[in-house]
């Protein structure tokens, strides 16, 4: 009786362990089925005994495709590499993690990691292989990408002219030794890569405190905000160089500092800062011997010009009935020169006075110079049978006084003398604003100007007109220019033959 109920026991245990065994192998194909890995079983012949829907979404062929036949994804080319690698496996030296260039149904490359190994049967007996494959298509061509760029990297820092130390942060910011320095860094400053590595900076370039790097690099430590250290010299016992500095935080303790020698640009702008102040001495020396030689000339001149106009005047009204004709004709042209000439002394000591007074800026009306102006002109407006519009209400604006009204003076001049014989002139005063400046025009309907001439006829003593046919000097258009530059302003002309001109003045506004 007790054998019986034993060998009963026995029995019911092994059921129980055979459906644990189904359980187990049920469950165990569902992993293998439904695994995101590729598993595929071969037989000893390598024949495909085995291939899950992972290998059938990496590969492309499905299980009915491929069970009973050679791996598909074996190309003729790799068949006998693939034969020795299942040998060598069959033998106890399985693959772990090796990379294969494969092809899938569609002919397209994938790149596969694979783990390999043996299938024993219940006797231990060899019954084939199994391999796991993963796709690491997409892996593999970041890190090819990324080998690519750290080879670019690392020939642009080798290979550039442009200095770079990394340093690392040391004893909670006590020292800061070295990590690298390429091989411009270590032409620039005169060291061997190899001999500072891992020393402090301080001891290798003991000028970096007093340059002030020192601490710029700490401050980015602490900080974590990128830096730049404008150009400064660096001097020590050994080394004496300009350099500028970039400096950033790599990691935590990292900092890295990007430097330039700019010694021999340094040198060159200390050299051109020298020749310019001394050519504009030498040129404002020159501008006050000719604005002082200019006064002179033109002041010495007065006192016999005088002289000849008064003596042509008193021969002109008492003898000239007893001069033949041609006697009075040439004192005429006496008389005439010497009028000329008194006007062209007046317009130069003019123009040598422009500047010499203190630049006095000031808010002024220019509704106020520009009437004042026009009040100064009124017999000349008068005599020219003019008219002078003033078109709009005009804004103040930041200038000298004088220096404005001389220049607007010269304009309306310029607009009385140049215009149309039997033609009604117009003149118009207007002004509009823009970006803090104010562009005041003076525009009339007079014989205009070629444009190749806009730029010349702001020069002294340019002429376009004999004075016969315009009375005048060439000079009051230079001292328009002279004056308004002289408060940092600016004067343009727009104007075609036949059409008039538009003269603009552009001054800084009250406003701004």
């Amino acid at each position: 009786v007790g054998w019986a109920i034993t060998d009963q026991i026995a029995r019911q245990r092994g059921k129980a362990a055979e459906k644990e065994l189904v359980v187990m192998s049920e469950r165990l194909a569902t992993i293998v089925k439904t695994s995101p890995i590729a598993i595929v079983t071969i037989d000893l012949n390598y024949n495909v005994t085995g291939w899950n829907e992972a290998a059938e979404k990496i590969f492309g062929w499905k299980e009915s495709e491929v069970i009973g036949k050679p791996l598909p994804y074996v190309d003729e080319n790799h068949r006998e590499a693939h034969r020795k690698m299942n040998e060598e496996t069959l033998k106890g030296w399985p693959v772990r993690g090796a990379r294969f260039v494969r092809h899938r149904k569609d002919g397209k490359e994938v790149v596969v990691k694979v783990y390999n190994a043996p299938i024993r049967d219940e006797k231990g007996n060899l019954a084939g292989l199994f391999g796991i494959l993963e796709d690491v298509t997409e892996q593999n061509k970041m890190e090819l990408a990324l080998n690519e760029s750290e080879l670019l990297f690392r020939q642009l820092y080798v290979n550039m002219n442009v200095g770079v130390a990394i340093y690392r942060v040391v004893n909670d910011g006590d020292d800061v030794v070295f990590l690298d320095m390429n091989p411009a860094g270590c032409r620039i400053t005169g060291v061997n890569r190899e001999e500072i590595l891992g020393r402090s900076v301080r001891a290798i370039f003991p000028g970096v405190t007093d340059l002030g790097l020192y601490d710029r690099i700490l401050d980015v430590w602490k900080s974590g905000y990128s830096q730049h250290h404008p150009v400064k010299e660096y001097h020590d016992g050994r080394l004496t160089f300009w350099a500028e500095n970039f400096i950033y935080r790599h990691k935590a303790d990292e900092i890295v500092v990007v430097f330039e020698d700019v010694t021999e640009r340094e040198m060159t702008l200390e050299e051109l800062e020298r020749r310019v102040v001394r050519r504009t001495e030498e040129l404002e020396e020159a501008n006050r011997e000719l604005e002082s030689f200019a006064y002179s000339v033109s002041h010495d001149l007065k006192a016999p010009l005088r002289a000849i106009r008064g003596f042509s005047k008193i021969v002109s009204d008492r003898y000239s009935s007893l001069l033949p004709e041609e006697g009075s004709r040439y004192l005429g042209f006496i008389v005439k020169a010497g009028e000329d000439m008194s006007e062209l002394i007046t317009g130069l000591l003019e123009y040598s006075r422009v500047g010499k007074a203190v630049l006095r800026r000031e808010v002024v009306s220019l509704q106020d110079l520009v009437s004042d102006c026009i009040s100064t002109l009124e017999s000349r407006i008068v005599e020219e049978e003019a008219e002078v519009k003033v078109l709009s209400d005009l804004p103040d604006v930041y200038a000298d006084r004088s220096l404005l009204r001389r220049a607007l003076t010269n304009l309306l001049q310029n607009s009385l003398t140049y215009h149309k014989s039997g033609e009604h002139l117009v003149i118009k005063v207007y002004s509009d604003e823009q970006n803090g400046f104010v562009n005041l025009t003076v525009e009339d309907n007079g014989i205009g100007i070629e444009s190749k001439f806009h730029e010349r006829i702001f020069n002294i003593f340019q002429r376009l007109h004999t004075g016969d046919e315009y009375p005048g000097t060439g000079i009051g258009l230079a001292i328009v220019k002279k004056s308004v530059a002289l408060m940092g302003g600016d004067v343009s002309l727009e104007s075609e033959p036949g059409k008039g001109a538009r003269f603009t003045i552009k001054i800084k506004g009250a406003s701004s």
